[in-house]
């Protein structure tokens, strides 16, 4: 069994929620939130939209998380959020932290303090019903972070059996084909960039028991190698480990860029021709990208500023 059961969140840690959601609901056909979705965490700063890429909840369990800190200018800039977004620069593409949903907390939690890993337990309280386990972070302070704890992930482990999940999201869905729809299946997988993809996995299994799902894998036509984390439940999505080996690829110059950290948020559609057809008459541009050695026909939209690169792949 993996530590990992899915990530809860792919997260855009961007400077302003609004205009963000607004892209992804014009350019890509993001579905509208309900009002449930828009909450605001005053105490340590975070104004997020939990999104749904397939508001089949059970079928797409991942949120499309756009979470932003509060203004500058504001009257409290100096919370956690603030500075866990600022910390992050220059790079564009930023996370407030990679939320695993995990099947046993507590182990993990004593793993991390047998390891002497630096982090915070958090403890359930009113407004947030589940206990919390941040990575690289001192004790009350998720702004006080130092990445050699977790290589930079800035991770944050929450259980998997807290209310925060209902027990269907635990059931396989049947997963119907919807050939001539647009819209979207579910997350795939949210990727980070790597500078060495074995020295990560290493540490991964060394702190956390964390191993990939199967052998790493060579996309030459993309530029890039890439290992999938395990997950005991796929419908949810995954954490992706991605290095570039070819620095005229798309991978090697967002590389070059960025640097390591926060990449692209892979997401199943229902068919790709027709996404593909809605995005230009949407007035959105996109890169198709052909079938790799391992990776499917994608299409690769320009979406501006939207705090990370999307990718739209098949339903399968």
């Amino acid at each position: 069994m993996s530590i990992c059961d899915f990530l809860f969140s792919a997260d855009l840690c961007v400077p302003a929620a609004a205009p963000c959601l607004e892209t992804l609901k014009t350019r890509l056909g993001l579905p509208q939130p309900g009002p449930g979705a828009f909450v605001q965490y005053d105490e340590s700063g975070w104004d997020v939209v939990f999104a749904l890429v397939n508001k089949a909840f059970a079928a797409a369990p991942t949120r499309l998380e756009i979470i932003a800190p509060p203004a500058a200018d504001g009257p409290r800039p100096d919370r956690f959020g603030r500075r866990v977004f600022e910390d992050q620069a220059p790079r564009a593409w930023r996370t407030h932290a990679t939320v695993v949903a995990v099947p046993d907390l507590d182990a993990l939690v004593e793993r991390a303090r047998a390891k002497g890993l630096r982090f915070f337990f958090e403890p359930m309280a009113e407004n947030v019903p589940f206990d919390k386990l941040w990575m690289g972070s001192a004790h009350g302070d998720i702004g006080d972070y130092d990445s050699a704890a977790d290589d930079g992930f800035r991770f944050e482990f929450i259980p998997s059996n807290s209310v925060a999940f209902s027990p269907k999201l635990f059931e396989t869905p049947v997963d119907v084909p919807r050939p001539g729809e647009t819209g979207f299946r579910r997350i795939r997988h949210r990727a980070f960039l790597v500078a060495d993809l074995e020295a990560s996995l290493r540490s991964f299994e060394d702190k956390f028991g964390w191993t990939p799902a199967g052998a790493v894998k060579v996309e030459p036509g993309r530029g890039y190698r890439f290992a999938d984390m395990s997950t005991n439940h796929g419908h949810g999505a995954g954490l992706r480990l991605v290095q570039a080996t070819d620095p005229d690829s798309a991978a090697g110059r967002d590389f070059a860029a960025q640097g390591a950290g926060p990449y692209t948020i892979t997401i199943a559609t229902f068919d790709l021709t027709a996404t593909a057809a809605d995005l230009a008459a949407r007035g959105t541009a996109f890169n198709r990208l052909p079938n790799g050695a391992h990776e499917p026909e994608a299409l690769v939209p320009d979406l501006g500023e939207v705090g990370a690169p999307f990718v739209l792949v098949p339903d399968a």
